[in-house]
């Protein structure tokens, strides 16, 4: 999740560069005819300016009312309801793991994963975690035993 929004903030900040480049620039007529004519155009520069720095500070912005308008218990709560998500959904691999992976050939598994590295990608998170490991299937575990040890993380 935080890769998709810092992929979205730098998103912005292109975008709003841009924008902001082009209402200050103010194209000529054969520019204007560009996707950007909306909003650079030389009626609209004011609402380009602002839609620019808009967008370029919107990471900024982003990050400061975000805990500006939280209380630092509420931030504790949320990452820890995150944290269980993120062990419920390992937990649910685990058991898809034990229930379709744990009886597959290799061949199978190379189907479904396209690789043993897709495999290991997968199940590496709940492979790290003591307690999920303990509910991995045996053939599944020998399976992810291997390729810890062919990934160097045994």
């Amino acid at each position: 999740m935080n890769r998709l929004l810092h992929i979205l903030d730098g998103v912005a900040v292109l975008l709003g560069i841009a924008v902001l480049l082009a209402a200050v620039i103010n194209n000529s007529p054969a520019e204007a005819a560009t996707v950007l004519e909306s909003v650079a155009g030389r009626h609209s520069q004011p609402i380009g300016v602002i839609l620019g720095f808009t967008l370029t500070s919107l990471p900024l912005s982003r990050r400061a009312v975000y805990h500006a308008f939280m209380r630092p218990a509420d931030m504790r709560e949320l990452h820890d309801v995150g944290r269980a998500l993120q062990r419920i959904a390992l937990m649910q691999r685990v058991q898809a793991g034990n229930i379709y992976l744990a009886h597959m050939d290799d061949q199978g598994v190379r189907n479904v994963f396209s690789s043993d590295k897709g495999l290991w990608d997968w199940l590496s998170p709940a492979y790290r975690d003591e307690s999920l490991r303990r509910q991995m299937h045996p053939k599944l575990l020998s399976r992810l035993d291997a390729l810890a040890e062919e990934h160097g993380q045994a």
